[in-house]
């Protein structure tokens, strides 16, 4: 499913990044200028983001869905993030894994200027960066052990096309790991997205223009729930209780901004809300994809409101909180995808991280 055929080229994606970059970088421009002027800033800059990858490695870890703990610290380790934008995820896994040998990649040298940056501030001494096109042939000779592509190939004109070429990346018992957007609880996004990108016709400035007359903050909690109508206010409506209380609500919209920063929330508004390329999958189509590039499915986690980490414990937990224990030894005869299957119905999630072996 895509956002709308008219926009099915890499270009129309790649213009939407270089205008603005994506995840929103470590080190923008100016924190990399007054790094390189003062070795304090450039002391705070690695701190801060020494201290981000601690606060988020069990996290980010455990969202892939896989057992890292024989990785160690990753010696003999190849790995590649393919389609890695400005780089964040790359950063983390070459501090997760310092002694990995780390090789980054993306076609928008916009964003990867920004990975640049944090490999000269932090010093990632095992990470390399390189400007190479997943829609084109790769310009890699060796294989790598872990291959992480995380939400690139829903943006590819041809996500399979895209997937065989990570597969030939691919040492004979490595492991790909992928997040892709899902059918089932991204819907209101889409719509947004539709509607943004066909009324501007794939105008940026436009599409600005849209998002900031909604007042669009893809950061609301349940998004992904409710309706486009009643979230898309949400940034100009006023809480109630503490702070926004003793002050005006003008003055307290100010102070919010000012603490999230001026950019807030416009990263995820244009990656999310004015992409002209867009593929939705659900547990089917992927278990599909797999298997017509010669891959199994290992595990699966899907990005939802409610963590799941075991899907059939979920299931069986579902069924005696609605007195259907009765049913609990069906869950045990079903096979992974069935479980995948029927966890997807209820958590309706917006996207899964997946992981993918030979």
């Amino acid at each position: 499913m895509l956002t709308t055929d008219r926009y099915q080229r890499a270009a129309h994606v790649e213009a939407l990044y270089t205008r603005v970059p994506f995840p929103r970088p470590f080190i923008l421009d100016d924190d990399y200028e007054a790094a390189r002027r003062s070795p304090s800033q450039a002391d705070a800059l690695r701190m801060r983001i020494a201290e981000t990858a601690d606060r988020t490695r069990a996290t980010f870890l455990r969202q892939m869905a896989f057992d890292f703990r024989p990785y160690g610290r990753g010696a003999g380790l190849k790995i590649l993030d393919a389609g890695c934008g400005t780089g964040n995820k790359a950063v983390f896994l070459s501090l997760f894994f310092p002694e990995a040998q780390v090789v980054a990649f993306d076609f928008n040298e916009a964003s990867l200027k920004h990975l640049r940056y944090a490999k000269e501030i932090v010093g990632l001494a095992n990470l390399t960066v390189m400007e190479a096109d997943l829609t084109n042939d790769l310009p890699f000779s060796e294989e790598f052990d872990h291959i992480f592509s995380l939400g690139v190939l829903h943006h590819l004109p041809d996500p399979e096309a895209g997937l065989s070429r990570l597969v030939s990346l691919l040492e004979p018992s490595g492991l790909i790991t992928l997040y892709l957007y899902d059918h089932w609880g991204r819907t209101p996004v889409i719509l947004f997205n539709r509607f943004v990108v066909h009324l501007a016709d794939n105008r940026p400035d436009d599409m600005d223009r849209i998002m900031r007359k909604f007042r669009l903050n893809t950061k609301t909690p349940g998004w992904f729930e409710d309706p486009v109508l009643e979230l898309i206010d949400q940034e100009g409506r006023r809480p109630t209780g503490g702070l926004q209380d003793l002050v005006p609500p003008i003055l307290f919209r100010a102070l919010r901004r000012w603490r999230r920063g001026s950019d807030y929330p416009l990263y995820n508004n244009w990656d999310l809300c004015a992409n002209p390329l867009v593929h939705l999958y659900d547990v089917d189509s992927i278990y599909g994809i797999a298997e017509r590039a010669g891959l199994q499915v290992v595990s699966l986690r899907f990005r939802s409101g409610i963590k799941v980490d075991d899907p059939r414990d979920f299931l069986k937990e579902t069924l005696r909180q609605r007195d259907l224990a009765n049913l609990e030894s069906r869950i045990d005869t079903m096979t992974d995808r069935e479980v995948y299957v029927l966890t997807e119905c209820l958590l309706r999630p917006n996207a899964f991280n997946i992981n993918l072996r030979r």
